[in-house]
């Protein structure tokens, strides 16, 4: 499981990681081992919407 969060550059959340594992593993099982080992996925920055255009 960290292997493929560290794929993924810690990107994936408890969803996607267990699509990429493709094991009958539950959903909560998945959030659980990946609350115990600290792994956290990063969500993009937001950006503020700007409609100046130019000159």
């Amino acid at each position: 499981m960290a292997g493929a969060f560290a794929d993924s550059k810690g990107r994936y959340g408890y969803r996607r990681i267990k699509a990429v594992l493709k094991t009958g593993v539950s959903e909560k099982a998945v959030r659980r081992i990946m609350a115990e080992e600290g792994l956290v996925a990063h969500a993009p920055k937001r950006r503020r919407y700007g409609s100046y255009e130019g000159e």
